[in-house]
């Protein structure tokens, strides 16, 4: 979470006023995130019942895709725990009228740092879960980085060196069939960014998934091995394999893997590696990067798939 736009009081209860959700007792600014405007809320409604939630002001995508996501969450807000959008619409921002917002209730519980293998095995349990439900969705999003795009990207000279531009080029060489093999595998709605600090844990039990802001629709399996990467290969460290492990086999006890999501789950691993790779990189340049976003962390990820995938 992080806060782009600045509301005071008077802007903030302007917003509930939109939405009909009562009145304003207090707001504070998460110290987090890098994406979208956020406050957390606790307001109380019109019965006098209090209320604890989240105003996002979204920063940089269309009404569209805030109505497509808006709808989803509603659904899917239902059944798993992911925020509840308490609107139907997105609403313009009074004296900000080019930015919209939505306000959905908060979930409770704390980032992770450092996922334990039980907590991998939670995640794996939810995203297979999500990507259940996410079958029922009728609404669609095309996934503007996806396998394609990081096949066709060029990393740039100003942050990379020559022999780590050779091994982007090495690993793009490794999966470029990869599109066209997974044509028929499952397909629906991914998460697309699910790293721990996106997921808040109570007493090391999951209670929520939160930031669906890159959600699209694209193969199940991506999603899987984006996920995989996140919880299991950063630090690359001894416990690597147990958490890895541990996330698969709660994932494929809810949703098997077909036998062609099998047959190309390593490729699939390398190909959500550079996605990163290439999307850090881009981060760094327009941004000047944060810390522990390095691209180099996803180089080093990408370069193990494709040892393992030559050996």
């Amino acid at each position: 979470m992080a806060t782009y736009t600045e509301l005071d009081e008077r802007s903030i209860q302007a917003c509930l006023d939109l939405t009909a959700l009562g009145t304003l007792k207090s707001f504070r600014k998460p110290n987090h995130g890098i994406e979208n405007t956020n406050y957390l809320l606790e307001v109380e409604d019109n019965n006098g019942k209090p209320i604890s939630c989240v105003l996002t002001i979204y920063e940089g995508l269309s009404k569209h895709q805030i109505r497509i996501y808006t709808a989803c969450l509603k659904q899917w807000g239902r059944i798993l725990p992911v925020p509840l959008p308490l609107q139907d619409e997105p609403k313009s921002v009074p004296n900000f009228p080019e930015k919209d917002f939505v306000i959905a209730s908060k979930l409770e519980g704390e980032h992770l740092l450092q996922p334990s293998v039980d907590q991998c095995a939670q995640m794996g349990h939810f995203l297979a879960h999500f990507h259940c439900t996410a079958l029922n969705t009728p609404l669609t999003l095309t996934n503007p980085r996806g396998i394609p795009w990081a096949l066709a990207y060029e990393p740039s000279a100003l942050l990379c060196t020559a022999p780590d531009r050779a091994l982007f080029k090495q690993c793009q060489h490794a999966i470029q069939h990869l599109p066209k093999q997974l044509e028929i595998c499952p397909q629906g709605w991914i998460h697309a960014d699910l790293f721990p600090d996106n997921a808040l844990f109570i007493h090391d039990k999951l209670c929520g998934v939160i930031d669906f802001n890159n959600a699209c629709t694209d193969n199940f399996l991506l999603d899987l091995c984006i996920t995989l990467n996140a919880w299991s290969s950063l630090g690359i460290d001894a416990s690597c394999d147990a958490r890895f492990s541990a996330m698969l086999n709660a994932y494929t006890a809810v949703r098997p893997l077909t036998e062609v999501e099998q047959q190309h789950l390593h490729a699939t691993l390398l190909a959500a590696a550079i996605r990163f790779w290439a999307s850090r990189i881009d981060f760094v340049l327009e941004t000047g990067g944060k810390p522990g976003k390095e691209p180099e962390e996803y180089r080093r990820i990408a370069e193990s798939h494709l040892s393992q995938i030559r050996s």
